[in-house]
């Protein structure tokens, strides 16, 4: 594995299949008290982009991550905007059956948020706006796939895609105006990118 690893880091994007429904039941019910009679189908994925970077620890990679998101809706008469951000403690032991590519299982342990905006897009109402923000702990464990791609004498240029599950431990906390949407930062998640890395150094020989 050192040979492979020692420490990384990189650029990617990902796209997490949350369940929308709780949102668009939330919009129609704003969008017919405010007078509208828009239909609303936001559907996943919520797309984001993320930067990583992590080390060799023994036969272990511990390192983290952070992404961002954000996801625009507009009706004729109401409105939304979604941003969500996520971060994340990661541990993983990777598997490499070939020098150039390797198998990672881990496990992601840190916290997302979300805040979403709700407006009338008629003129003159602009007392007609809402706006909620959630957090919560979570746990994703995952695996990952990378290769490495071109490589120096010291470092090298690979791919991955990592693919996990992001569950909540505990309840949501909400923040802003009553009654929030049923909606959280839970389901299957997809990343993949760029990464940029430093091998150990080969012993010397005489």
């Amino acid at each position: 594995m050192s040979s492979f690893v020692y420490g990384y880091g990189g650029l990617g994007a990902g796209a997490t299949f949350v369940e929308f429904a709780g949102l668009n039941r939330m919009l129609r019910e704003h969008d017919s008290v405010w007078g509208g009679h828009d239909t609303f189908d936001i559907r996943p994925p919520l797309w984001s982009f993320s930067g990583h970077g992590a080390a060799e620890v023994g036969s272990l990679t511990i390192g983290g991550w952070g992404a961002f998101g954000f996801l625009s809706y507009q009706a004729e008469s109401t409105g939304t905007e979604l941003i969500a951000a996520q971060a994340a403690f990661e541990v993983g032991y990777p598997y490499a059956p070939v020098k150039e590519f390797w198998i990672r299982p881990c496990l992601d342990i840190g916290p997302g948020t979300w805040c979403h905006l709700i407006h009338s897009q008629e003129p003159g109402r602009s007392n007609h706006f809402r706006w909620h923000l959630g957090w919560v702990l979570a746990a994703a464990p995952g695996i990952e796939l990378a290769a490495r791609l071109r490589s120096a004498e010291s470092t090298y240029v690979g791919v991955y895609v990592k693919g996990s599950y992001t569950f909540p431990f505990i309840p949501t906390e909400w923040y802003g105006d009553a009654s929030p949407p049923d909606f959280v930062l839970k389901g299957l998640q997809v990343q993949f990118g760029l990464r940029f890395g430093r091998m150990a150094a080969s012993p010397f020989r005489m």
